[in-house]
């Protein structure tokens, strides 16, 4: 093996390694960070303010609707937004989109009876308001602001929502006014996570940015209820497509931050103010909109880690969804640019597929000179090990290149799977004939089929020892793969397809 090939080897393996690492070992490593282990140090707390419990129960006032209720309908460019002077919170948030050029709009946040529930709700210690009068409502180049107000008997509590046309933004400011300075008044604000019926196995989790700025992620069903945080730059929760997260606290509102559950699986995401006994206000500010760069760079970077594509093969993923996109401009169908963009994959990987047939064909033939050599010169040691030194010297040893192929195949499959079961492009995105959402499991099977008998045809031209092997492969993966998205699925049986053409094509004497 030459430098070259062996420098190309070298960094597939590293990046295949970093990929195993990442995205298979990484999700069944055990986190024994919270263990307490014997001489570990801890922090005695300096003030009581860190012995509180957390509070998740709200105390709404009893009191008399002090005018009738108001819902607000906001439209910027972005979404349809519902307001609702009970509770002065966000009722309803639906998100335009649009698909063959017909509105397939997305509802993240649904009206809901439970006051708790209400997005943006402002809890104060034990005398929450929950009816509010609309006092303002104005509208300019760049937002639409809505300011609330409400007397819950010790204070007066404003609230201001600010909703910024052309990004995924909503600015809340909070102004509370004591009535007297002898009691103190904390606030704290509940937000949900986004709710989509609709999608299969939908994984809800919470995000949170930790002390290295990095986000982390803790699915529904590994939440600490008891675990809390102090003042996180990022913190909210995310479904598969869309995330609800404070992302801004200019005026240091954010002391403590921690979640709570609800009975139908939302997760309550409750961010704790300061106590003040004067009057005050404060300015947070949230990201409410879908995991997309183009979304979420311009209004925080950092949100791009919430990405399911993100970490080492972040690169990798976002050239093949910008392809993609390219590639639908042109089609505008999301199931035809994915069975473009494999036939371009494949050709991209044909030269390594090339080289790596020529190789295995050279190793082939070496391995039976030497089995010829091995039975020629059995009873004679000497001879045989001379006899194949000057083979080797005449002919070479076959190269590692026949691994290439996969080497690459491997980070650029992860990369891709990544991109097709977790992209809002593919949500509801319809395809051909059975097929209306490619982001949905093939819904009669048909495609796993293809996959698995691919798969057996293509074991039936090996070798009778690899036979066996392939054949059982192919029927689990084909079993396996029932759970895909159909997008993933429509890429893998295509793939496969040419797989096989390709294989029996390169296997002709002239191709090689």
């Amino acid at each position: 093996m030459n430098i070259k090939d062996m420098i190309v080897l070298g960094g597939f393996a590293i990046v295949t390694t970093f990929a195993i690492d990442y995205f298979i070992l990484n999700r069944f490593r055990d986190d024994q960070s919270d263990q307490v282990r014997s001489g570990q140090s801890f922090s005695a707390p300096e003030s009581t303010r860190v012995m509180k419990p957390l509070k998740r129960e709200i105390d709404f006032v009893d009191q008399r609707r002090a005018s009738r209720e108001i819902v607000t309908d906001v439209e910027t460019e972005w979404a349809n937004l519902t307001f609702n002077s009970d509770g002065a919170a966000l009722e309803r948030l639906e998100f335009k989109r649009k698909q063959h050029g017909a509105a397939n709009d997305i509802i993240t946040i649904f009206p809901t009876r439970e006051r708790e529930e209400k997005a943006l709700l402002v809890a104060l210690g034990e005398k929450t308001p929950y009816y509010f009068t609309l006092t303002d409502k104005q509208e300019g180049e760049e937002s639409i602001q809505l300011t609330y107000e409400s007397d819950f008997g010790d204070g007066l509590l404003r609230k201001r929502f600010s909703i910024l046309k052309d990004l995924h933004k909503i600015d809340l400011t909070i102004e509370i006014e004591p009535k007297s300075e002898e009691y103190g008044i904390s606030a704290r604000i509940f937000y949900p996570s986004p709710v989509m019926p609709d999608v299969s196995r939908d994984q809800i989790s919470g995000i949170v940015s930790n002390v290295k700025g990095s986000i982390d992620k803790t699915a529904f069903s590994s939440l600490n209820l008891q675990e809390g945080w102090w003042s996180p730059a990022i913190f909210g929760a995310e479904n598969r497509y869309f995330v609800h997260a404070l992302i801004s606290d200019d005026n240091n509102f954010v002391e403590r931050a921690y979640y709570t559950t609800t009975p139908d699986g939302k997760i309550l995401s409750i961010i704790e103010g300061p106590e003040v006994n004067q009057k005050s206000s404060w300015t947070v500010s949230f990201y409410f909109g879908p995991k997309d760069t183009l979304a979420m760079g311009p209004v925080d970077e950092r949100l791009e880690q919430a990405l399911d594509y993100s970490g080492i093969l972040a690169p990798l993923s976002k050239l093949l969804l910008k392809l993609l996109n390219l590639i639908n401009k042109y089609v505008n169908n999301y199931g035809l640019a994915i069975i473009i963009l494999t036939i371009l994959m494949r050709l991209f990987m044909l030269p390594f597929t090339l080289r790596g047939e020529r190789s295995m064909k050279k190793g082939g033939d070496m391995q039976k000179k030497m089995q010829y050599l091995q039975q020629k010169y059995k009873n004679d040691p000497e001879r045989l090990r001379i006899e194949q030194a000057e083979l080797i010297k005449k002919y070479g040893m076959p190269q590692l290149s026949g691994c290439l192929p996969l080497l690459i195949q491997f980070p650029m499959f992860i990369a891709l799977n990544r991109v097709l079961s977790n992209s809002i492009e593919l949500y509801k995105a319809p395809f051909f004939g059975w097929i209306n959402d490619l982001s949905a499991p093939d819904p009669y099977y048909l495609l796993p089929a293809i996959i698995g008998i691919s798969m057996f045809v293509h074991a039936l031209s090996l070798d009778p020892k690899q036979r066996t092997m392939m054949m059982v492969a192919a029927l689990m993966i084909g079993a396996f793969s029932i759970n895909f998205a159909s997008g993933l699925l429509l890429y893998i049986s295509v793939s496969s397809l040419l797989g096989i053409v390709q294989s029996k094509l390169l296997r002709k004497p002239k191709a090689v």
